[in-house]
């Protein structure tokens, strides 16, 4: 029988217009030491019917905090009802983190990671570019994210600190285009690839199945 905990709301704090990121504290026990690239599963009652969503964490492992971030879906409960009703103060029940969409971090690596985001597909990558950089000094991260416009665009004051704080070490290239599906998706890889500029010249690179998740 899944065992769900509470967990206090301390912050939230708009990153876009229809998205929230959502700070969290364990109130009565379980572990919620993460790793990073896992999400959260939570349950909210509405009008009587029992509601559960998973959101993904955005956090790094060195950040010192639990965070999640929720944008806004067209005629989603718990997504309009955080975006809308969620304050500090209010407690929220969750499941502890779960999910592998993540690769061991090996401090000693120098290894050129390459990642691929579109919309909110962008939160699991988050945390996984974080803890990168942070504990695998000789490595590089390169972040492909895709975005419907410039004011969809999730975290971006996020990703120029890390850029700006890794220089040489992080590169980052934003598409914004109309076409881009509703569906959030998160891919990453480990790869030798050429990163690409911050002009937005890309290399190609095969991405294998197995490395490929979606956004919960």
């Amino acid at each position: 029988m899944a065992r769900f905990h509470q967990l206090s709301v301390t912050d939230v704090t708009k990153t876009i217009r229809d998205a929230v990121v959502v700070t969290l504290k364990p109130v009565n026990g379980g572990d919620f030491d993460f790793t990073q690239g896992q999400y959260l599963t939570f349950r909210q009652d509405f009008d009587g019917t029992e509601v559960r969503r998973s959101y993904s964490i955005c956090a790094g492992k060195d950040d010192g905090v639990l965070q999640v971030g929720i944008k806004k879906v067209d005629g989603g409960a718990f997504s309009t009802w955080a975006n809308d009703a969620l304050a500090p103060g209010m407690t929220l029940e969750a499941m502890e983190p779960m999910g592998s969409f993540h690769t061991p971090i090996t401090p000693e690596a120098a290894k050129n990671y390459l990642g691929f985001a579109g919309g909110s597909g962008i939160t699991p990558v988050l945390s996984i570019m974080k803890t990168v950089l942070t504990r695998e000094p000789h490595s590089t991260f390169t972040l492909v994210y895709a975005n419907r416009g410039v004011n969809s665009i999730m975290f971006r004051e996020n990703l120029e600190d890390l850029k700006n704080l890794y220089m040489g070490r992080s590169s980052m290239c934003w598409r914004a285009t109309r076409r881009i599906s509703t569906c959030s998706q998160a891919v990453w890889m480990p790869t030798s690839a050429r990163p690409c500029s911050n002009t937005g010249s890309t290399s190609k690179v095969s991405i294998p199945r197995s490395f490929a998740g979606r956004n919960r």
